[in-house]
């Protein structure tokens, strides 16, 4: 298959590349019809996200088709028209289960691996692990471009609309809209951001 490839900072081709099969009973394989290009990619093709290897298919987010299913698949079928999203969870760790699926412990405790931690989706098909709980049936009457942009998709309206109502909920009861313990996704920045502001730095 063809593929958008990184070979390190400001380098990337598109190549052949051997075409994806189930490598987890879990796995789905779905061949992309339409995919996307995030902020994440160019910061990526600048070289600011190590972790990103020469050699790795960019992309994680996309709609297609299932061509291939694991042996443990029972919720998807070839043929079916799915959203594969940035996050890939395994709907039974801690964190899934606290609604955290962006941290999956199965996955590193980093829901983001397409395109970064595993070959991506700006291909002409990618592997899906955990598939029955990361990516989603696309609805009927709903294109693929529609389907590939993230505010669109069915369940970042059901996760904003969680979010949105916790939000309510802290205003009203005067605690704010965050969970107990959980101060946002990356306090390491926040803290950078607030020592930028303390020495006079960007806000």
């Amino acid at each position: 298959m063809k593929a958008l490839v990184y070979h390190g900072p400001g380098q990337k081709s598109w190549e052949s590349v051997d075409d994806p099969k189930p490598v987890e009973p879990t796995d789905i394989v779905v061949r992309i019809d339409t995919t996307t290009i995030c902020g994440t990619d160019l910061h990526i093709l600048k070289g600011d996200v190590p972790a990103v290897t020469d050699g790795r298919v960019l992309g994680h987010e996309a709609v297609g088709t299932v061509v291939e299913v694991g042996s443990a698949v029972s919720t998807l079928a070839v043929d079916d028209r799915v959203i594969v999203p940035a996050i890939t969870s395994c709907g039974r760790c801690a964190n899934c289960k606290r609604s955290m699926p962006s941290h999956c412990l199965a996955t590193g405790g980093i829901g983001w691996i397409f395109g970064h931690l595993i070959d991506g989706t700006q291909a002409e098909y990618t592997r899906v692990p955990y598939a029955e709980t990361s990516v989603h049936k696309v609805p009927e009457g709903v294109s693929d471009p529609a389907g590939a942009v993230p505010d669109r998709h069915p369940a970042h309206r059901l996760r904003g609309g969680r979010a949105q109502r916790r939000r309510e909920a802290g205003r009203r009861s005067g605690r704010g809209g965050r969970r107990p313990g959980r101060a946002g996704r990356h306090p390491d920045r926040r803290a950078g951001r607030r020592g930028q502001r303390d020495r006079g730095g960007p806000r």
